[in-house]
């Protein structure tokens, strides 16, 4: 006979022993406390029987922990295999070459890309057009005396009046002569024919031979562009007998 209690069992539990057999009562090894030696009596065949299956159930859990073990691994194995797969088939795809894209430009998209970068030709420098000639006829018309009267009266407003314009003058030959700084050039004083005349108008580049066939005291009309005017009458250029 022993005392009742728990009692550590080779499988790392305690069983309850009531004094007399061992019950079906385990529970978790107890930390606290002195763990009593196996001592307890056994009935004959006893004690050998519960080693025995203490012993099985280890070999049990071993076996059993160690078949887990070897399928956790066997899937982790798998599914590694299966990511690595998955990366060199991911990695094979973004590194294959791409097809080249058609272009999206239409052939008339294109010309007119072209023609907007197409630099424009130069225009042909424009020659300036040439004057038109003169019309012929006189600006302004008027008699030896009235010209000559203007002058005297006021040789600035003569003076814009008759400048750049084209005069015709009609009056009586006063005289032919040599001009004063050039004898071999000749002029006709023009007048209104009255006695005593001190201004005239004087006419420049008339042809000698015009000049030759001329009467003093005859009428003439010239026509000549305006040169000057003021306090001893009236010059013309370029005149011409109308």
């Amino acid at each position: 006979m022993s005392n009742p209690g728990w009692y550590p069992q080779p499988d790392g539990t305690e069983r309850w022993f009531d004094g007399n057999s061992w019950t079906d009562h385990t529970r978790a090894t107890q930390p606290t406390g002195p763990v009593p030696h196996f001592s307890a009596p056994q009935k004959k065949g006893g004690a050998f029987k519960w080693v025995a299956l203490g012993v099985g159930g280890f070999f049990v859990l071993c076996c059993g922990g160690g078949v887990l073990m070897s399928l956790g691994a066997s899937d982790t194995d798998t599914s590694a295999d299966s990511s690595t797969t998955e990366v060199q088939e991911s990695s094979a795809t973004s590194s294959s070459p791409k097809k080249a894209q058609p272009s999206s430009k239409s052939p008339a998209s294109k010309a007119s890309a072209s023609k907007s970068t197409a630099k424009p030709k130069p225009s042909p420098a424009k020659t300036k057009a040439p004057a038109p000639p003169k019309p012929a006829g006189a600006d302004i018309k008027v008699t030896a005396g009235e010209i000559i009267e203007e002058f005297d009266s006021n040789e600035l407003a003569g003076d814009q009046k008759y400048k750049g314009k084209t005069v015709e003058v009609s009056g009586v030959v006063e005289k032919i002569d040599t001009e004063v700084l050039d004898d071999d050039k000749y002029i006709l004083n023009i007048t209104d024919g009255g006695d005593f005349e001190i201004f005239s108008v004087t006419c420049h580049d008339m042809p000698t031979d015009v000049l030759s066939t001329l009467q003093v005291g005859s009428s003439i009309k010239v026509i000549g562009d305006f040169d000057d005017g003021g306090d001893l009458g009236v010059d013309l250029k370029n005149c011409k007998v109308v």
